[in-house]
């Protein structure tokens, strides 16, 4: 009499133990994707997009227009979420000379701030690398409603829809503390430089910044 063979049994996962192990996957991802942005992954993507579109933006208003347009930030807010952060596109009118906005003025996100560090204002706390440099057009006096008064660092573009030089808008990832905001390291750095034609490159290594 031949002794019959036992088969083993094989136990496959439980749907139960599938959704506890697809709920720890998600939580993992979650908590990657949400310190990749901190930082500075998605959020510095993000600042490209809108500095990119408002350098576009102001260039195509000044042609358009026929008349200078200026991209302008605020160097001096006493509202963090606007120091740094707030950027405005101003044209001038023809007969009385002020400057008013062109849009809506947009802001960077919490822990992105473009700095041209020959206009950091005394005291903001910020620590910028010693090897990179930005540069504006110049600095103005701002009055205008919609903006916070204050002094504001700006390119123009020409009403042929260049600039002056080749700028640098440098901007990075920061860590916010109470008051002041410190870069984290030069390796969280991004920059447009704007050639004289008003066209802007976008440079995302900060070897690559000139």
């Amino acid at each position: 009499m031949t002794a019959s063979r036992q088969r083993p049994v094989v136990r496959g996962f439980t749907l139960l133990e599938l959704l506890v192990v697809i709920g720890l996957i998600s939580v993992l991802a979650a908590l990657a994707l949400r310190g990749f942005a901190r930082d500075g992954g998605g959020e510095l993507r993000q600042a490209e997009s809108v500095l990119g579109a408002q350098l576009a933006l102001a260039r195509a208003n000044a042609i358009r227009l026929g008349k200078p347009v200026r991209l302008a930030i605020n160097l001096d807010a006493a509202d963090l979420d606007e120091r740094l952060a707030l950027v405005a596109l101003l044209r001038q009118d023809a007969s009385s000379g002020a400057w008013t906005l062109v849009a809506e003025p947009v802001r960077l996100s919490r822990h992105v701030r473009l700095v041209p560090a020959s206009s950091v204002p005394t005291g903001s706390g910020v620590v910028w690398p010693g090897n990179f440099t930005s540069r504006w057009t110049a600095t103005m006096s701002v009055n205008t409603p919609g903006l916070p008064a204050g002094s504001y660092g700006y390119l123009e573009f020409s009403a042929a829809g260049g600039v002056f030089g080749s700028p640098k808008l440098t901007f990075a990832n920061v860590v916010r503390r109470a008051d002041t905001f410190e870069f984290t390291s030069s390796e969280q750095v991004r920059c447009y430089l704007v050639r004289g034609s008003g066209i802007a490159t976008l440079l995302r290594e900060a070897a690559s910044i000139p």
